[in-house]
């Protein structure tokens, strides 16, 4: 489901229904603001004329003109995927108009896996739409992002985000209220702090993480990376989560931390060394 950011989703069903779509998009801003919501539920409404509006993933009828690439195992997009696209995207479409190809955390792109989609968007079919997905697109490269039509996704606002918890997801009002004012209107962020059982764990760990004393720190940060799933971009959103609406309080750590979450995506860094600079803000 859709939320936020209607006039974005209006001028592109107002271009798919005028045959006007470019060849290419990247959708950029915060995390959590409905970037890959959006494009995938647009695939679908390409494919069947509507948005899938059910409940349960599962019951999400297949598309047969869509493709959704994200990073591996390897934390990248290799060259192996951008290839993938070519061969996915000059293939005629079978039940929509376009073939539809959507690559999420772009920024993650290797230089090699950038260089082939800047020949794919060089000489597109007219039936192919890419949409590239991430944060911030000045971590693409500027001849690879030319190429591209620009659509900015902001976070949705605050009421919004409580009606589409207690109306669509059945939360109950006083939880909605408060969950929708500590992401400060982000619908994906307010969907994983309700449901997202490995974040709601991580919420725990980095509460700790805020007030466990100094010479506990390295018994206390040893533990929290033993875990072989441990994911530093998933920690610091339950960090950030964590102190939403107490920037005033935390002050440079603040700052620090979604400075770091914002680097977390697109860099592979040391969790250790990230996380023990992070104390020393405090």
């Amino acid at each position: 489901m859709v939320i936020g950011n209607r006039h974005v989703q209006a001028e592109f069903e107002r271009l798919a229904k005028k045959k006007r779509l470019s060849h290419g998009y990247l959708f950029f801003g915060p995390a959590g603001s409905g970037k890959t919501t959006f494009a995938k539920e647009f695939a679908y409404f390409l494919e069947h004329g509507s948005y899938f509006e059910g409940r349960e993933e599962e019951n999400k009828t297949p598309l047969i003109d869509f493709r959704f690439i994200s990073p591996g195992e390897s934390g990248s997009i290799g060259i192996d995927e951008s290839r993938a696209v070519k061969h996915f995207l000059w293939q005629r479409p079978v039940k929509s108009l376009y073939r539809t190809c959507i690559i999420d955390h772009a920024e993650l792109l290797t230089a090699e896996a950038q260089n082939a989609l800047l020949k794919i968007t060089e000489e597109p079919p007219s039936y192919a739409l890419l949409i590239l997905i991430l944060q911030d697109h000045e971590s693409l490269p500027v001849t690879l992002v030319s190429r591209l039509h620009k659509a900015y996704f902001g976070l949705s606002g605050v009421k919004e985000v409580e009606d589409w918890l207690a109306g669509f997801h059945g939360v109950a009002r006083e939880d909605a209220v408060k969950v929708s004012l500590q992401t400060r209107g982000s619908p994906g962020l307010a969907w994983k702090m309700l449901f997202d059982e490995k974040l709601k764990g991580k919420i725990a760990d980095a509460k700790k993480f805020l007030h466990v004393r100094p010479e506990e720190r390295k018994d206390f940060l040893k533990k929290l990376l033993e875990d072989e799933m441990f994911s530093l971009p998933i920690f610091l959103d339950a960090l950030v989560l964590s102190t939403c609406g107490e920037g005033d309080i935390y002050g440079k750590f603040w700052h620090a931390m979604l400075e770091l979450r914002g680097a977390a995506d697109g860099t592979p860094l040391n969790p250790r060394i990230q996380l023990s600079e992070l104390w020393n803000k405090t």
